[in-house]
């Protein structure tokens, strides 16, 4: 349903879109693929009462996509990708390509090994879940500089027509750095429960 409501907001609004809604369509796109990949493992297993490799491995894969399609977001937007800023820096846009490249390579490599008491596998799993929790700081201080920014922009320039929707903007990305936090804080919270 957010598929598809993705993109028929995207198709009625034509002249409104930025370049990062093609992102979070591409993101909601894997994440459709992937809960429909992860249904057939289980279905597979329901069936047949084990596991097949094809098919545990075209669910792993897809999920890791998924993944890397919410990480590959939430760094954009929180960058202020087309929403806040046109262009980035040429060394904000390396430092970033650089981060998800590296993100990717070690996170397919992990998704795709099927003996996960493997020690290389497990190396990989580490190395992949580590590289994605420094991808979320970096997501957490570039949403801080985005907010700040966004202030700093409405305290120090004078009223202009657009000035309600700068004041909007700012609203919006304070709920989504409130909302991001929670997301992280939400997994800890359930294990001390």
């Amino acid at each position: 349903l957010l598929l598809f409501g993705m993109g028929a907001q995207m198709y009625f609004a034509k002249e409104h879109i930025a370049r990062i809604h093609w992102i979070f369509l591409a993101t909601l796109a894997a994440s459709t693929i992937s809960s429909l990949t992860d249904y057939n493992d289980y279905f597979h297993y329901n069936k047949y009462g084990q596991d097949s490799d094809g098919v545990t491995l075209a669910a792993n894969i897809f999920s890791f996509f998924s993944d890397f399609g919410l990480i590959s977001s939430l760094l954009f937007l929180s960058m202020g990708w087309s929403l806040v800023r046109r262009n980035f820096q040429s060394r904000e846009l390396h430092m970033a390509c650089a981060s998800l490249l590296f993100y990717f390579c070690f996170g397919m490599a992990a998704a795709s090994c099927i003996d996960t008491g493997d020690v290389t596998c497990q190396g990989l799993s580490l190395v992949t879940l580590v590289f994605k929790s420094l991808l979320l700081l970096a997501i957490i201080v570039a949403m801080n500089y985005t907010v700040t920014l966004l202030k700093s922009m409405l305290y120090h320039s004078p009223w202009v027509a657009s000035t309600p929707i700068q004041y909007a903007r700012s609203k919006q990305f304070q709920i989504f750095r409130l909302m991001f936090i929670v997301y992280l804080l939400l997994p800890t919270v359930f294990i001390l429960i």
